[in-house]
């Protein structure tokens, strides 16, 4: 058994400590979230939004079980089936599924709506962060 358990957040603290009968103090939170030093909000850059009403922003890894082919199709259903406009993706990241991505959202018909930037700056990313609307984890569901 090991002598301590690192968690994120204090969600995952309590699904730790409740689902193997832990004691609190066998269980230290080490959050993950942004340096509040290096990410603070800057004014949006309106070439990023290129005109969107609304600018979703993906931040992380790009790998197979991160949902990012869900987030594409759902994006062509806004699109295609719904027929919203003004919807703009930025998917900022690299990982292995990344040129499969790219060709899914050339096949949806979505260049003109997704950019992959790969991993921004630290200034790229407070740039990026700061122009989009909604942040999305478009991750699959699982246990």
């Amino acid at each position: 058994m090991a002598s301590q358990i690192i968690v994120t957040n204090e969600s995952y603290r309590e699904v730790v400590r409740d689902r193997h009968g832990l004691a609190d103090e066998l269980i230290t939170t080490v959050r993950n979230g942004p340096d509040p030093q290096r990410m603070h909000p800057v004014a949006p850059d309106p070439a990023l939004r290129q005109g969107a009403r609304v600018v979703l922003g993906y931040v992380g890894v790009t790998g197979y079980q991160d949902g990012i082919d869900y987030l594409l199709r759902a994006l062509a259903i806004l699109r295609g089936e719904l027929g919203v406009d003004g919807v703009r993706c930025l998917i900022m990241g690299d990982g292995e599924a990344l040129p499969s991505l790219r060709e899914q959202s050339r096949s949806l018909g979505l260049d003109e709506d997704v950019s992959f930037t790969g991993w921004p700056s630290d200034a790229e990313l407070r740039q990026h962060v700061s122009s989009i609307d909604v942040g999305v984890v478009p991750g699959p569901s699982n246990a």
